[in-house]
């Protein structure tokens, strides 16, 4: 009996799949190659921090039990663990770009219930959303838990149209593993909470089949939850530090990048207030439709990180936490879009500049990220073995523990040079580094050509070393002036 409902479910998606159109599967082919180009540059701290985590844990079970701070995403580490030692670099991102390219595939099949045109419009929007690219080619948890939310509305929106042992089981695996991929999943699994049970006060015709079709939903990932917590999150510590932040700032270009727009600046302010804008507007559109999802996609995307941000100011605040609230601003919008496409030829040209500007935007930004990626650290390092004799390197920096890092991984791809990285304070003027590495992170200030250290050694700028947002910064090499 099993067997033949999950050959039936099988048989279901399949029928699915061969029911994609051309366009559809051009835009995941492009978008797909946009992904994989990205998984190429080089890998940055946070990629760096947990590969060493991986490296170290002796068994899986440490990446639970031993290391517990906030870096620790658990299911990316967890699968940087089992891949092993990777001679390519680009290995480690391989379940992010799996996720990623999967994502813009569940935009397709969550859009695809209320008609073609949303489908294509909400995979056109996440396959060329420049946010989503970027996350989707990196060694961290934020691609996986953007795809575990995306599985979990496709997964009950299944569910709200009949009760499914099948479609429940898929939703319980959804909010474990986003739980596990990155703790923002929790705006989602609290946004499908309110809108499923709204959704059964509706349809439901008692309320114990209210009460009876929620726990089916809600007990295995809430029982599940609360052993995540008082088993492994309760210990959880915040390490590590981020650069200040405005909130203003951090939500323009949060929102301006969404929309196609630059990260900062004049244009930014404009660009955010559109995609905001547009983002309600398909709300108030959903609602008078008569489509309930307004509710989920209100909390998720609003409500929750509102209320989160009101009752607890972060200590670190940065973009990538509201990468599931981006993910789901495109679903509503595609609806919209494909609403007022079909009204008008006036409705249709403005939709089309709408589409065009967003696709204009996001490759800008998409082609400086794939010129400069997260920064050039091998390549550097490969500038300094090249232009130092003998096999013994010495280098410092202008922060032990960010460039530290960075020097210690990648010197393993230099096996024939002896790179020695130097802490401060340099306690003997003969211990003084032949290089020295300052990093800069956003857009770079004054840049001295030549630096001086304590015991009057001066170092000159020979490389320059930049990267592109959001992951990784710019690196600045000086060599010690021989006289």
């Amino acid at each position: 009996m099993t067997s033949n409902i999950m050959n039936f479910k099988l048989s279901q998606i399949w029928t699915s799949l061969r029911g994609m159109d051309t366009i559809f599967l051009l835009i995941l082919a492009i978008a797909s190659a946009a992904r994989l180009q990205g998984c190429f540059s080089d890998l940055w701290l946070d990629e760096i921090w947990m590969v060493r985590v991986a490296e170290q844990s002796t068994s899986f079970l440490d990446i639970f039990t031993q290391y517990r701070d906030m870096m620790n995403q658990h299911l990316n580490t967890l699968i940087i663990y089992f891949l092993g030692n990777c001679k390519h670099l680009m290995v480690y991102r391989i379940h992010s770009l799996a996720c990623g390219i999967g994502t813009v595939v569940l935009a397709w099949f969550i859009s695809r219930r209320l008609g073609r045109g949303p489908a294509i419009i909400a995979s056109f929007l996440t396959g060329g959303s420049y946010l989503l690219i970027h996350y989707s080619s990196e060694a961290r948890g934020y691609s996986l838990v953007v795809f575990f939310s995306l599985a979990t509305l496709f997964a009950l929106e299944r569910l709200s149209e009949k009760k499914s042992w099948f479609w429940a089981g898929f939703f319980w695996i959804c909010a474990a593993l986003g739980f596990m991929s990155h703790l923002i999943y929790l705006h989602t699994f609290i946004a499908v909470a309110v809108w499923f049970l709204v959704h059964l006060l509706k349809t439901c015709e008692t309320k114990q089949n209210v009460l009876a079709r929620y726990a089916q939903c809600f007990s295995v990932p809430i029982v599940f939850l609360g052993c995540f917590y008082f088993f492994v999150l309760k210990y959880f510590s915040v390490f590590g530090s981020g650069p200040p932040y405005k909130l203003f700032d951090v939500l323009v270009k949060t929102l301006s990048y969404t929309g196609g727009g630059p990260a900062a600046g004049p244009l930014a302010v404009s660009v955010s207030f559109v995609t905001a804008g547009l983002f309600l507007w398909a709300i108030i559109h959903m609602w008078r439709k008569g489509n309930s999802e307004w509710i989920f996609y209100l909390i998720v995307v609003l409500i929750s990180p509102l209320v989160l941000l009101t009752v607890k100011k972060p200590e670190m605040l940065a973009l990538r936490y509201f990468l599931v609230n981006v993910a789901f601003i495109f679903l509503p919008i595609s609806y919209l879009l494909a609403d007022l496409y079909r009204r008008s030829q006036a409705a249709k040209v403005f939709v089309t500049i709408v589409l065009a500007l967003f696709l204009a935007g996001n490759g800008v930004n998409i082609s400086g990220f794939i010129k400069y990626g997260r920064g050039g650290y091998l390549e550097g390092l490969q500038y300094i073995a090249d232009h130092t004799p003998g096999q013994t390197i010495t280098i410092g920096s202008d922060h032990d523990f960010r460039n530290g890092m960075l020097v210690e991984f990648y010197k393993r791809y230099f096996p024939t040079k002896n790179i020695f990285y130097k802490n401060k304070p340099y306690d003997h003027p003969n211990i003084i580094p032949a290089w020295f590495i300052c990093h800069q992170i956003g857009k770079p200030g004054e840049i001295p050509l030549a630096l001086k250290d304590r015991y009057g050694n001066m170092y000159e700028l020979v490389k320059t070393l930049p990267y592109y947002d959001l992951s990784g910064w710019h690196w600045f090499i000086y060599r010690k002036h021989a006289g």
